[in-house]
């Protein structure tokens, strides 16, 4: 049949933008994903246990090592968020499929006087990506 494309054509074309059926994930560790599922102001942080997001958008920078996510956030409310207020966010890994264990695991928002206490009792990681069009 003349005109049509190959469904192996297509596949291979939009399989490898697909992140395990989520098409809008921008970074993966594990359960852990960074998505913007309507618009890139709308990046939360969400877990394989949920679809739901753990930490709310926007979501701007993140970084990681063997126990926790660290995040910085701007505050988002009716369709844009506020980039005069920053909240972090840190997030002690959970391999758990119960979304109540791995809500549980998440503290915040912080200040960013509150964060830097926290860094300095727990070894966070650094920032490792930044979203410089949502900073």
């Amino acid at each position: 049949m003349r005109g049509l494309i190959p469904l192996s054509a297509i596949l291979a074309f939009v399989l490898p933008s697909c992140d395990r059926g989520w098409p809008d994930v921008y970074w993966r560790s594990g359960p852990y994903k960074l998505i913007a599922i309507d618009t890139f102001s709308q990046m939360s942080l969400a877990h394989d246990s949920t679809p739901l997001g753990i930490v709310p958008a926007t979501v701007y920078a993140v970084g990681e090592n063997a126990q926790y996510i660290v995040l910085k956030q701007h505050p988002y409310s009716k369709s844009t968020y506020d980039k005069s207020v920053t909240n972090y966010y840190v997030v002690r890994r959970s391999d758990s499929t119960n979304f109540r264990e791995v809500e549980a695991g998440v503290q915040g928002p912080l200040d960013e006087a509150a964060f830097a206490k926290l860094a300095a009792v727990d070894s966070l990681p650094a920032f490792s990506k930044t979203f410089n069009d949502l900073k």
